[in-house]
């Protein structure tokens, strides 16, 4: 009994089954918080510092654990490709129009954005910046939002969108089908300061216009979504709807045309990637050496 060995979560005291405080060496048990020996087990000795050392009656045969860990089911990761498949199928004519009409924005886009229904809700992909879903959203008649359980979040990726040129970043599927409808290349996140990582792996030397809402939360999450983008990004601007709207989705409906969008993308600050400054060409080849002591 010289080489004691501390309980743990995996391996708690089979006397009182905590965690902590108690050992144990070889078929004996020191428990520090039980007094009598329960049932199958025997008194060994009485330490001096409050603790009692166990031992089983029958050494042959040790009593099992009180208090044995349960092992985790494995959940297996929903099937995103057949889900998404089974939603769109279920998608009518007559729903699309309706939510077409509820949000202002044409058919069209909401279906290149890969619009379903599963019943009680409207659902949108979210996918990795390969073009993998790996989760989706589900938007309901009311306005509320949920996502599909075991859900990640990902960003809103219209079909053949083009890998050059001018990228916009809208927020949210909504104002990404407005921006559709205007005819620029957008991409969408799901909330202001999410799949920033995403972004950065779609970004790589393109001109990039982050459209955020006119609220404190949208220009805190423009910001951190610009300065994360300019260590990949040609240039980063950020533009928002103009008042009284909160988000561009809502300027689009009240008529908002795509030479207006470009205008306002046109006289926005740029913010370019840090470049290094090189030092002068005069002190680019300069070197010093000791100088020479003429012999008299």
């Amino acid at each position: 009994m010289s080489q004691w060995k501390a309980v743990c979560r995996t391996e708690p005291c089979e006397i009182c089954g905590y965690t902590k405080w108690c050992s144990r060496s070889g078929d004996v048990v020191r428990c520090m918080k039980v007094s009598e020996p329960p049932p199958g087990w025997r008194i060994v000795k009485r330490c001096r510092d409050r603790g009692v050392v166990f031992g089983p009656l029958d050494r042959n045969r040790r009593p099992p654990h009180s208090a044995r860990p349960k092992e985790r089911p494995r959940i297996t990761p929903p099937d995103w490709a057949a889900m998404y498949s089974r939603f769109t199928k279920n998608l009518r004519p007559g729903r699309l129009a309706m939510l077409a009409g509820q949000l202002g924005v044409c058919e069209s886009s909401l279906l290149d954005l890969g619009v379903g229904w599963d019943g009680h809700a409207y659902t949108f992909p979210m996918r990795a910046a390969g073009g993998a879903i790996i989760g989706i959203r589900r938007r309901f008649p009311d306005g509320r939002k949920r996502a599909v359980k075991g859900s990640r979040n990902g960003l809103f990726l219209p079909n053949n969108r083009p890998d050059e040129g001018m990228l916009f970043i809208a927020e949210g599927e909504s104002d990404t089908a407005a921006l559709l409808d205007l005819g620029v290349t957008v991409i969408g996140r799901p909330g202001c300061g999410q799949c920033i990582d995403f972004c950065l792996d779609l970004v790589s030397g393109r001109d990039v216009v982050i459209v955020a809402d006119n609220d404190r939360p949208g220009r805190e999450g423009a910001e951190s979504l610009r300065d994360a983008l300019l260590s990949k990004a040609g240039t980063v601007k950020i533009i928002f709807p103009g008042p009284p709207f909160n988000d561009i989705r809502e300027e689009v409906r009240s008529g908002l045309t795509r030479d207006v969008l470009l205008q306002r993308v046109a006289e926005a600050p740029c913010q370019r990637p840090p470049s290094i400054v090189s030092p002068p060409l005069s002190l680019r080849h300069r070197w010093y050496a000791p100088e020479r002591t003429r012999k008299r």
